[in-house]
């Protein structure tokens, strides 16, 4: 699972990516919670790679929001079968947080990737009924290495995978073998 994530701004690669987003809106930077807007890539009317500003969690029919959803499952669900074919996105990020229970307490940690530098989760986009873009992160069954922290975490698009990722030649299930397993993580003060 991943209910938030931190974009440093004093990096200068995220830095580029906010920028470009704000030319377009207004985007979080700092931890980003869900309802926030972030700066996500995606591409553009052209099939271009672009950033774009978008707010985190596609809209319940019923109310609230749906912050992640489960790669395994994300081609089949209704919700999220058009965007899984049509709608990949890329959530850039210096690490996103996940919380460890432990009797009676929560311990807060700070994941990345083992490679350093910006983490890319995977995400699908959507319109919202005002045409708004809304992104949500696609998660998969924890690697070993941290899975006893939580049991699900987002899916990480390798640097090499990211065109592919946002490809309309390939499937969401044909890109989720590629996903980084290799994790590093800290508890946060």
């Amino acid at each position: 699972m991943c209910g938030r994530y931190y974009i440093d701004e004093h990096d200068p690669l995220l830095r580029s990516f906010v920028d470009a987003a704000r030319l377009k809106g207004e985007v979080k930077t700092g931890e980003v919670f869900p309802s926030d807007c972030a700066a996500v890539i995606a591409n553009n009317r052209r099939l271009t790679p672009s950033v774009f500003p978008m707010r985190w969690g596609f809209e319940r029919p019923n109310g609230g929001l749906i912050i992640n959803a489960r790669s395994e499952t994300a081609s089949q669900k209704p919700l999220f079968r058009e965007s899984a074919k049509l709608r990949r996105c890329l959530i850039p990020a210096s690490w996103y947080y996940e919380w460890e229970r432990r009797a009676g307490s929560k311990v807060k940690y700070a994941l990345r990737s083992e490679r350093g530098g910006v983490v890319y989760l995977g995400g699908l986009y959507t319109l919202s009924k005002d045409g708004a873009p809304r992104f949500t992160v696609l998660t998969r069954d924890a690697a070993p290495g941290i899975a006893f922290i939580h049991n699900r975490m987002p899916v990480i698009v390798p640097p090499e995978k990211q065109d592919a990722w946002l490809s309309q030649q390939f499937t969401l299930d044909e890109l989720l073998g590629d996903a980084e397993t290799d994790m590093e993580y800290k508890p946060e003060e």
